[in-house]
């Protein structure tokens, strides 16, 4: 119920003081209006201590120091990705309830206290080592990522899911190293190839073979990016994966029986992902060239120009240089706007402090 204020009251919180506590954990449940992770709780108290009690002040120290791109590890970086999702999900989630103040006068002086030095160092600092809480699972770095390796195959004519499915246990590996070392390597490579050799035989005559051997490639490409779990120096994986790049690029949307704008959003998301050299612009420029119709490649285009938006103001400047490259390579301009952004990704705009 509202304040003369036009605040929410909140009720006394039940508060989970543990010892070492987990980012993920809950530390307070206001009843059934408000609950906080210690990740969120870190936040407030990072807000509160350094940029006076302002959840937007600290939102915008995390695009700072991302933009600024010094970071010692790449998982540092994402965790900063993580956190700015973070605060976003925590100023909606505690707006209703006024200045942060009014959250943290709430809490015991014992968790307050104990828990103030992590919250620099976890949030400020990026020392800790915790895993993500809910919020932090939909950054954009995550979102577009889920996207480009599994986004649109459930528009597919044949979902590549099940046989991902079915080749997973492939890409396990061995307890004893935790990765297939490189002498393993050729081995692994040839009992992937076998495999994929079997899913790709098809003896319903009522399938579309074009469509699925589109499809079990598709499911390798991404296992083979989900799972990279091999020491490749003597390039055995990398040489199938290739292999497997060469066979999506000779299908196009008519061949495995789709529309051009899954197809081809399929097929390019994933690609300006691919991220261990198995594919390069000007090879995949050439062979769309070869292959689609002048209106297939203003389409191809314009996905093009929407992966490069969206990637860059999502702090994915690689991938949106990949659609550069690609679209530079392809030499075509979209006139027309044929693909809708989704609504279900937030990112942040310009204005409120992303790369233009």
């Amino acid at each position: 119920m509202p304040n003369s204020q036009g605040t929410t009251l909140l009720p006394n919180p039940t508060v989970d003081d543990r010892v070492s506590p987990k980012g993920p954990d809950v530390a307070a449940l206001f009843g059934a209006v408000l609950t906080l992770t210690y990740w969120d709780l870190w936040c407030l108290l990072a807000a509160q201590q350094k940029h006076q009690g302002d959840l937007r002040l600290l939102r915008q120290f995390l695009i700072d120091k991302r933009l600024e791109n010094k970071f010692w590890s790449s998982s540092r970086k994402d965790e900063v990705e993580d956190l700015i999702t973070l605060v976003e999900d925590l100023s909606v989630r505690t707006r209703p309830f006024g200045p942060i103040q009014n959250i943290l006068q709430k809490l015991t002086e014992r968790i307050v206290k104990k828990e103030s030095q992590k919250a620099i160092r976890n949030i400020l600092e990026q020392e800790g080592s915790h895993p993500p809480s809910e919020p932090m699972l939909r950054s954009p770095r995550r979102l577009l990522e889920q996207e480009a390796f599994r986004g649109m195959w459930s528009q597919l004519p044949i979902d590549p899911t099940p046989i991902a499915e079915r080749l997973l246990d492939l890409f396990v590996p061995p307890k004893k190293h935790g990765y297939f070392p490189k002498g393993m390597t050729f081995t692994l490579s040839r009992k992937v190839e076998k495999r994929i050799q079997r899913e790709l035989v098809v003896k319903d005559q009522t399938i579309n073979k074009t469509a699925h051997q589109y499809a079990v490639y598709r499911a390798a490409l991404t296992l083979f990016h989900e799972h990279h779990t091999w020491d490749d120096s003597y390039g055995n994986m990398g040489d199938l994966g290739k292999e497997w790049v060469r066979g999506i690029l000779n299908e196009t949307p008519t061949s495995i029986g789709t529309t051009s704008e899954v197809f081809l959003k399929d097929l390019l998301m994933f690609l300006c992902w691919e991220n261990y050299g198995l594919s390069y612009s000007d090879q995949v420029a050439k062979s769309l060239q070869m292959k689609l119709s002048k209106d297939e490649l203003c389409i191809a285009a314009q996905i093009l120009n929407d992966i490069r938006f969206r990637a860059d103001i999502g702090f994915q400047k690689y991938r949106a240089d990949e659609a550069t490259s690609l679209l530079k390579h392809l030499n075509i301009t979209a006139t027309t706007s044929l693909i809708t952004k989704p609504n279900y990704l937030h990112l942040l705009s310009p204005e409120e402090g992303a790369p233009t």
